[in-house]
């Protein structure tokens, strides 16, 4: 339970965080970026793994580290700050490759001393298969090692089909029969709910708003057997990373709990670079589903 009881405090430092990034209008202190594309760019972790946390409502998150390895995205372009032009060139082949070019322009705001807005952001690999184990038996007809995807639920964001539907139509969550645990995901990536845009004409005029949850959406909602998952489902998965604390890519949930929670829930993360193995001990920490 240690995770949970501490999770509130953890998405209050994040929102501090968050809070701080924009506390103030100084028309020297931020600078303007723009992009035609609904991603504003993409991100991987600093090193090659991910974790697995346990959260309310008896789900399981799977996620990164904050620290990116590489981001690339619309901010790229911008000759005087930090130019990179392969970073830039490695944004635009992703969005054509995803058709997402000609949304109308969005603007978004980096400050010279917390850095670059979070925009929507999202990983840069494309998640393929998701995998779920167990070191025990799990039920009957479920022994040591079996596949457990038809007993796992997977909850994540994705705007993929907003992007092929041209930017119209955005489904929120919000309202969803499962808006609490998709809350989960969109608070934890905290800097993803703010976009800066303009509101006059003149040079250096900043508003930036801070919605509750969802009212600034990056993405819709994925709900989804594991075993019945396709690799549209998953391409775009995830989206933000933040300051303070990691970035969960998906969640994960049980349809029942094993008697014997002491074993480890491996899970595998197919991407079209590498396989994430990721183990999980903290079974005992979860609320048996209702």
């Amino acid at each position: 339970m240690g995770t949970v009881k501490y999770l509130p405090l953890f998405l209050g430092l994040i929102s501090m965080c968050s809070c701080s990034l924009f506390a103030e209008k100084d028309g020297d202190g931020y600078t303007f970026h723009e992009s035609d594309s609904f991603v504003f760019g993409y991100w991987s972790p600093e090193e090659d793994t991910m974790y697995a946390a346990a959260q309310g409502d008896g789900l399981i998150s799977i996620g990164c580290g904050n620290s990116p390895k590489y981001k690339f995205g619309a901010r790229s372009n911008d000759e005087d700050s930090d130019y990179d032009a392969e970073g830039y060139r490695q944004y635009l082949a992703k969005c054509e490759r995803y058709s997402d070019i000609g949304h109308d322009t969005v603007y978004y705001v980096s400050s010279s001393i917390y850095g670059p807005s979070n925009g929507y952001h999202y990983f840069a690999e494309e998640i393929r298969k998701v995998g779920i184990s167990y070191s025990l038996d799990w039920a009957e007809g479920y022994p040591t090692g079996a596949e457990l995807g038809e007993l796992f639920t997977l909850y994540a964001i994705s705007p993929l089909e907003y992007i092929r539907r041209r930017y119209t139509d955005l489904i929120s969550c919000k309202g969803h029969p499962d808006e609490d645990i998709f809350a989960v995901i969109q608070e934890n990536n905290s800097c993803d709910r703010f976009v800066g845009y303009r509101t006059s004409s003149s040079e250096g005029e900043l508003s930036v708003r801070k919605g509750s949850t969802f009212d600034n959406f990056y993405g819709e909602p994925i709900v989804r057997k594991v075993s019945e998952l396709t690799e549209d489902d998953l391409r775009l998965v995830g989206g933000g990373e933040c300051n303070t604390g990691d970035c969960i890519l998906l969640l994960l949930r049980p349809d029942f709990l094993p008697n014997d929670r002491s074993g480890v829930l491996t899970i595998t993360v197919a991407t079209d670079r590498r396989t994430y193995t990721v183990p999980f001990t903290g079974l005992n920490e979860l609320e048996d589903p209702a």
